[in-house]
Order: C-alpha cells, then structure tokens, then sequence
C-alpha cells in the first residue's frame, strides 16, 4: 500500500517535472504502462477539455466534452460503437451522426488519431503522443507502446522524407492468445 502509494506520487512528480533518474523514470513508465492510467486522466477536469477544445477552434458541446474525456480515459482503441454506447450512459439523446461528426472534427483538429487495422471497423485512439500500436491478428486487441520514436523519425527525415505523422503497427499474437493456443495444444 505504501509503496504503491509513494510510487504513485514519484509517477505524478515525473510527469509534471519529467527530471527523475534514468531508474525511476524506467520504473515510471513501466507503472504506467501496467497501470495504463495516468493521473492526469484522472485530475483532468472538464474546465480543461472546454479549453483544449476552444484552443483547437471547437465549439464546446456536452457530446464533445464526453466523447473527448472518454478517448483520454481508454487505452481500448474503441470503435464508433463503442464510443456511442459509452456517450450514451451520460447523453441520452446522442445519435451516431453526432458521434461521426465530433470524431471527425477531432481528427481534423489533431486531438484523435484514427487507428487503421485489418478489421473492418475504425478504431479511435485519445492518445496522440507518438507510440507504438501491438495489434493482435487473433482477437484484434490493440496495445500501446511507448518507447522513443525519435531515432526513426531522425533517419527517415535524413533521407529528405518531411514528416507529418508517424503511426507504427506491429502485428503478431499477443500474450493472451499465445497462451489460449498453447493450452488448447497441450489439452489435446
């Protein structure tokens, strides 16, 4: 309880003051990646979203507050229905058209990243800063992995490339379906 709890506070002073050791800092982002909640999800307050919104020239709006503190708050990668059937529990009367729109005004914006996978469905990712999406090609589960992109986007800009946006996809198995097929194997 303590540890977690004093833990928990280094993690809040490194991503305010982001000057802690190379050991703490790995920690940090180990916790954050286990957790997969950072605290400033959870103190960002709807007066911030209403600014972040007006800054980006949107007009705020109770579907657009709700839509966008959703995304901040998953790391699901969620598609339009999932995002609606989430809205839906705080906005009665959202209608898929206004989830569309609002996505796309976000996108247009910078505020949300559109994530292409092998599936049919779009998925929608609230967390812009450069990662790394491991897609699943058994059950489609979309993990984030934060690791430093800088080196790539240096050598691709060396080679006189602008860059606009990098999006990196790893497809594989993940750990669970790894896990679900060597079971079955062994249970045969």
């Amino acid at each position: 309880g303590i540890f977690v709890t004093s833990f928990f506070g280094l993690t809040i002073l490194w991503c305010i003051f982001g000057k802690v050791s190379r050991v703490l800092k790995f920690f940090s982002i180990w916790y954050l990646q286990k957790i997969k909640k950072c605290v400033i999800i959870y103190t960002m307050m709807k007066d911030n979203i209403e600014i972040i919104l007006r800054k980006n020239g949107l007009k705020v709006t109770k579907p657009r507050v709700e839509i966008y503190k959703f995304l901040k708050s998953t790391y699901s990668h969620p598609t339009v229905e999932e995002i609606f059937s989430n809205v839906k529990q705080t906005i009665d009367k959202i209608s898929y058209a206004t989830v569309y729109n609002v996505l796309n005004d976000f996108i247009e914006k910078g505020l949300v990243k559109e994530v292409s996978t092998s599936e049919d469905a779009k998925r929608y990712d609230g967390h812009i800063e450069p990662h790394v999406h491991l897609i699943c090609k058994v059950c489609g589960k979309i993990e984030d992995l934060y690791i430093d992109l800088s080196d790539v986007e240096k050598e691709i800009k060396e080679t006189g490339f602008k860059v606009e946006d990098i999006a990196l996809n790893v497809y594989g198995i993940c750990k669970d379906c790894q896990s679900k097929a060597h079971h079955s194997i062994k249970s045969k």
